[in-house]
């Protein structure tokens, strides 16, 4: 039961999570290198990985705030 709410909470956060917030972080602070669409493609995956790391990392204290809760 734990575990699938951790997924649904991931799936949440990296669904509500704006494209736009990520990409200017990404963009900004992690350098991406190739030319073109290697670059692009780069980016993007960067971008998912970015919001999956953000989104577990904020799923995890609301799972634990849950627990000592209940």
């Amino acid at each position: 039961m734990k575990i699938l709410m951790f997924f649904i909470l991931v799936i949440a956060g990296i669904v509500l999570i704006p494209d736009s917030w990520v990409s200017s972080f990404v963009g900004h602070y992690i350098p991406i290198h190739g030319d073109g669409e290697e670059a692009m493609a780069d980016f993007a995956f960067t971008v998912v990985c970015t919001k999956a790391v953000l989104s577990a990392a904020i799923a995890l204290p609301l799972m634990c705030i849950y627990q000592k809760v209940r």
